[in-house]
């Protein structure tokens, strides 16, 4: 489909698309508009009806009171014997022996007519006042023939006479046995139900003789105060109430239903043959039809009014009309078929949609022959100049000229085919336009040299022709894959080109094509000849330590994976050592990291002149080395001893001196030995396993060999366990405080020492010593540290209030890792402003070893707590190695000495020495003075004798919870 036709289609759906819509919402609209206003039109039209109708009926009482004051008058002049023999020649007696008039004289269009039942007698007067009766419907009746259809006096006797304009020969046919004494046209009149006597209308009533529905006006006839009979006019309903019992000449099919008071048809619509067939037991089957059952069982007003919801009747949609007629009572509803109102309109709207379709038919074909002349061709001319430009035809333009949308276009495509010759031209990669078979179409390059040959020798050759039967091969697979995927990408091939012999790789993509055409691709030729150059540089960089030239960790852990397999097929034994070495950070610290380098360069050559062949040494990192010895024979106990020797060779080698820049370095190495003999470990578990074996070389000194075994494991692994244990401790509390209580000369308490324990709720009581080591390597120290400063702040505001306790002071040990956190200060201040505390009553003991490190950072913090009013005790003084160029300087307010000068001081007199040396520098120093581990009697004479007046040991107590103390307070104050 061209252009112009799809333009045309545009058009034409686009016109429907406006169209349908529109005129739905149109249709629905009108026909809502037009339905509502002719339902107000018929209701205003049922209302004229109704009017018309009332005042017929009304006509009727006026006229039958007319009548009957003419008949009372008639009747109440005197007789005259003439009357009666005029009464017999009227009459005359037929063969069913009822009375008529005489045949040949009665004209029932100018005159009543008399019917007298048979075996009737009449006495005179009977017969004067029928013959006068007579006379006055003779005059009366031409007088009502506009209004009503007949008029007559019906007496309980059944004697008539009527003047009927529409059945003229009535009386004639009138049966002989006729009984109309149990009919409304004598019951109505009867004095017992009707006492008024007032006019009463009939219900309606089948004629039988008329074939047709009557209604009758009757009114009782009553004379010398005695009932005659009745008076009475009948209607037809065809012509009182016209516009229901004939056609509708407007809407051809319209329905009437007219129920009387009682509920009984008159009018029924479609089923009016079957009612006039048989009124006497006409019921309709409405089960079929349920909306007009609901319809006609609404309660009506004597106000017309139309139904909402549409009536549905035989399949056929309705508008429906109902309302009470006046003065009977009668429901009237009138059913106007929808498809006849809306028939006009839609005549209309169909009209006007044929022509809007219509019209946008031929704005289509006018559109098609222009867009055939101005734009067809036009686009036939620059599609075609793209498919040349695409089949390799880079110098295809198109050069159509104008300022239209093509024109433009066109401007734009030469632009671009400009635009993408010169991004050609500055492209470096080789561009190839091939065949499936490997032809070149087309070749483009910025540089002949990088060619196989030239162009004009390429185009109509294939690859296999041109280049070497290995890069051939590639080339052609690149195609043949891009040719079942779309597109290929990667494949690489090395290629002789007058700069020598250079990597290229291809990305290839297939061209859209027709048919009936070969498959075409555009292939992308690169030079990486730099990239394949770098790569092996970072291959190089990825796998070799750049500062010693040995493998790397990586590299290593591929080499033990490929030994470990080979290990496990041969059955022979392999060791893995880990080597670290001793006191490297030193050496980085003070000659610096230039120097660490020379020494670790000089350690990966000797290493790698001391191993046997097939041997791999690699460095892991820092001053870390790996050693990997392969086939150390079948025998565990042999290639444990191969191992250690080749490790004892390596000691002696790095232990030699190292002529550095600044002069010679002795070093020495920790080393871990791990044998595989197995086969079971993985990698990373026999690393692991030689580097618990090289830690343990460095705890045994240092500069020596450890072999892994199991206990070694099991020993981490409890290590592990507990420290798993210790988080789960500090989370649930499971510390407790103990306190050791400190007394003076005369054994009066001047405070406690706070002691940690841990009460494991499966292991029970876990000393100190076991835990806190592990809670000082993995830091775990300063959440528990934290906890018991809060503690013990705690338990000092208990003792402040009380008078035996206030004066107390309770020491408390600070880790080193937790005296050296930067917020240090800032959590003794907090704990102290929190617990509202005397800061005097609070101790803090400090070891020895933390004044080797940063001494004058130790000092700052001393004084920053001191400002707070908090003490400080040197715990296990003369055990460390203090200066006292430092101690002088240190905010002190009591030195402790160790238990291990007290235990000997009675039998040892160099503890005795030292003891005294301690206790004189300290009040030189204006420090006050504890001894703990006091133990016997004999101890604490011999301490007060040196002048030591404050002790701690189990002589006074040991460490016990806080309600033990407190009885010891108790008794110590006794």
């Amino acid at each position: 489909m061209n252009v112009g036709r799809k333009l045309m289609l545009i058009v034409v759906v686009s016109v429907s698309l406006v169209t349908i819509p529109s005129a739905g919402a149109i249709y629905y609209y009108t026909k809502n508009k037009v339905l509502a206003s002719e339902a107000a039109t018929l209701i205003a039209e049922t209302k004229i009806l109704s009017v018309s109708h009332t005042q017929k009926l009304a006509d009727a009482g006026t006229s039958l009171n007319a009548l009957s004051r003419s008949l009372k008058k008639k009747l109440n002049s005197p007789f005259e014997t003439t009357d009666i023999a005029g009464f017999e020649l009227l009459i005359q007696r037929d063969k069913d022996l009822a009375w008529r008039n005489q045949s040949k004289s009665f004209d029932g269009k100018l005159e009543s007519g008399i019917f007298i039942p048979p075996n009737t007698l009449l006495s005179d007067e009977q017969k004067e006042i029928l013959l006068r009766s007579k006379h006055v419907l003779d005059a009366f009746g031409n007088s009502i023939q506009s209004l009503f259809n007949n008029v007559w006096l019906l007496t309980p006797s059944n004697t008539l006479i009527i003047y009927d304009t529409g059945v003229p020969d009535f009386v004639a046919k009138v049966p002989a046995n006729i009984d109309y004494s149990k009919t409304p046209w004598i019951t109505l009149g009867d004095p017992a139900t009707n006492p008024k006597r007032t006019m009463r209308w009939t219900p309606p009533l089948f004629d039988p003789v008329a074939k047709i529905w009557l209604v009758s006006a009757v009114l009782p006839l009553d004379f010398h105060g005695q009932w005659v009979g009745m008076l009475g006019h009948d209607i037809y309903l065809n012509k009182m109430l016209p516009t229901i019992f004939q056609p509708s000449q407007r809407y051809r099919g319209e329905q009437h239903f007219l129920l009387d008071a009682q509920g009984n048809f008159i009018e029924a619509g479609p089923w009016q043959n079957a009612l006039e067939a048989n009124p006497e037991s006409f019921k309709p089957d409405l089960m079929n039809e349920p909306v007009l059952a609901e319809l006609l069982s609404n309660k009506l007003n004597l106000e017309p009014k139309a139904f909402k919801q549409e009536i549905s009747l035989m399949g056929r949609k309705y508008l429906a009309i109902g309302m009470i007629m006046p003065s009977v009572d009668w429901q009237y509803f009138r059913l106007i078929p929808i498809d006849e109102i809306l028939a006009p309109m839609r005549q209309v709207f169909y009209a006007l949609v044929g022509m809007v379709i219509a019209i946008g038919l031929l704005i289509g074909f006018l559109i098609d022959a222009a867009v055939k002349r101005n734009i067809v061709a036009r686009l036939q001319v620059l599609a075609d100049v793209v498919r040349r430009y695409g089949a390799g035809e880079l110098t295809a333009r198109a050069r159509l000229v104008g300022d239209d949308e093509i024109a433009k276009t066109s401007h734009e495509f030469d632009a671009m085919a400009e635009q993408l010759k010169a991004t050609l031209d500055a492209i470096p990669d080789l561009l190839f336009e091939l065949g499936l078979d490997g032809r070149y179409y087309s070749v483009h390059s910025p540089n002949e040299s990088l060619l196989a040959a030239s162009p004009s020798y390429l185009i109509g050759k294939t690859v296999p022709q041109v280049l070497a039967p290995e890069s051939a091969a590639i080339v052609m697979d690149a195609l043949q894959e891009a040719h079942e995927k779309g597109w290929s990408q990667g494949k690489q091939y090395q290629r002789k080109t007058a700069l020598g012999l250079l990597w290229f790789e291809l990305s290839v993509a297939k061209k859209a094509t027709l048919n009936d055409e070969s498959p075409r691709f555009m292939v992308l030729s690169r030079d990486i000849t730099e990239r394949k150059v770098a790569a092996e540089e970072i291959q190089s960089l990825a796998f070799y330590d750049p500062l010693t030239g040995l493998p790397n960790r990586r590299l290593m852990m591929d080499k033990l994976k490929n030994i470990l397999l080979v290990s496990e097929n041969s059955g022979s034994d392999g060791a893995l050592l880990f080597l670290d070495l001793d006191h490297f950070k030193t050496l980085n610290d003070t000659l610096g990291h230039d120097i660490g380098d020379l020494l670790l360069q000089q350690v990966a050559s000797r290493l790698t002149a001391c191993l046997r062949e097939g041997d791999i040494v690699a460095r892991l990192g820092g001053d870390e080395y790996v050693i990997i010895l392969e086939n150390l024979g079948l025998d565990a106990n042999v290639s444990a001893e191969q191992a250690t020797t080749i490790s004892q060779e390596v000691l002696i080698a790095l232990n030699r001196p190292y002529q550095l820049n600044t002069g010679t370095y002795q070093s020495t190495a920790s080393i871990g030995i791990a044998l595989f003999s197995d086969h079971q470990q993985s990698q990373d578990e026999l690393l692991k396993h030689a580097d618990i074996a090289m830690y343990q070389a460095k705890k045994a000194g240092r500069n020596t060999i450890r072999l892994f075994n199991p206990q070694m494991q099991d020993v981490i692994n409890a290590r592990a366990s507990l420290e798993g244990e210790l988080r789960i401790a500090i989370k649930q509390q499971q510390f407790e405080l103990y306190y050791q209580i400190q007394v003076d000369s005369l054994y009066r308490p001047t405070g406690a020492e706070s002691l940690i324990r841990w009460r494991h709720p499966g292991r029970g009581m876990i000393p100190p010593f076991e835990f806190i080591p592990i809670a000082e390597e993995s830091n775990l120290i300063l959440p528990i540290g934290q906890w018991v400063l809060e503690t013990a702040c705690a338990q000092i505001k208990i003792w402040q209030q009380d008078d035996f306790t206030r004066h107390l002071v309770l020491s408390v040990n600070v880790s080193a890792k937790q005296f050296r956190q930067e917020n240090f200060v800032a959590q003794v201040q907090t704990a102290v402003t929190k617990h509202a505390i005397n800061p005097m009553q609070l101790k803090l003991e400090l070891t020895e070893s933390m004044l080797l490190e940063d001494i004058d950072g130790t000092i700052a913090t001393m004084n920053a707590i001191k400002e707070i009013g908090v003490r400080f005790s040197l715990d296990d003084f003369g055990t460390g190695y203090s200066s006292l160029q430092y101690l002088k300087r240190l905010p002190l307010t009591q030195l402790k000495i160790d238990q291990s000068f007290v235990r000997d001081i009675v039998v040892d007199s160099n503890d005795r020495a030292i003891v005294r040396t301690i206790i004189v520098m300290a009040k030189s120093l204006n420090l006050a003075v504890i001894a703990e581990g006091v133990e016997t009697n004999e101890q604490r004479q011999l301490l007060i004798e040196i002048g030591c007046t404050n002790f701690q040991g189990y002589l006074f107590g040991k460490p016990a919870p806080m309600a033990q103390l407190q009885e010891r307070f108790i008794k110590t104050l006794d």
